[in-house]
């Protein structure tokens, strides 16, 4: 499909919610699909840290700092949910519009889709709470600064690296008395549930191996 059919596609929809591939949804969103909200998303790690992102760089600076210059509150894009009715109908051309090079030249942050959402809907965003995108980094501190504990959250978000996926972290790990994280060892039960109730008809061989391992590691 070319970008524009996409586009004409996904604005048929009333609503859609959008999630990242390191997230492990634990419970139902279903109210997530039925917002009136044009954007919604949960702050990202940054906002419980108290520091803001350049608006040019999209580094984490002190929010005390230019604040002209920075955007000092700032949404993680691994979850969010839109309702295109409540949107400009010109939204995906001016996205597309921040994917240039003049745009991106101060960029120094990693985090490209991240930051073009943000600067794009800066202002507009309906806070969600934060456990539709506990972000695992940083738990406890999460914890501390938004009194929601990890095991409330109906998404958890592998943040960064390591994956719980990569199986040779928590070999290395195992063989060095290093506990695994309950985050990964949930992950890995989940993961070998899809596994046995899809009867491995959409998973290669692979993929079974990487279940047997998986169970040795984290029962």
């Amino acid at each position: 499909l070319s970008s524009s059919s996409a586009a004409s596609d996904v604005y048929k929809r009333q609503n859609l919610l959008f999630v990242d591939s390191d997230i492990l949804i634990r419970g139902s969103l279903q109210h997530l699909f039925e917002t009136s909200n044009g954007f919604s998303a949960c702050p990202d790690l940054s906002f419980y840290e108290g520091v803001s992102r350049s608006r040019v760089s999209f580094q984490k600076v002190e929010s005390h700092l230019n604040p002209d210059e920075n955007i000092l509150k700032t949404f993680n894009a691994g979850v969010f949910s839109v309702c295109f009715s409540k949107l400009s109908p010109t939204v995906y051309d001016e996205l597309l519009d921040l994917v240039r090079g003049s745009v991106f030249s101060g960029v120094k942050s990693g985090h490209t889709d991240q930051y073009v959402l943000n600067i794009y809907f800066e202002n507009q965003v309906n806070w969600l709470d934060l456990t539709n995108n506990y972000v695992l980094k940083n738990p406890e501190l999460i914890e501390r600064m938004g009194g929601v504990s990890a095991d409330e959250a109906l998404v958890w978000h592998y943040i960064r690296n390591p994956k719980p996926w990569k199986l040779m972290r928590a070999i290395k790990n195992k063989l060095k008395g290093i506990p695994i994280s309950t985050y990964w060892s949930e992950w890995h039960r989940t993961y070998r549930l899809v596994l046995k109730e899809s009867n491995g008809k959409c998973f290669k061989i692979k993929s079974l191996m990487r279940s047997w391992v998986s169970k040795i590691l984290m029962p």
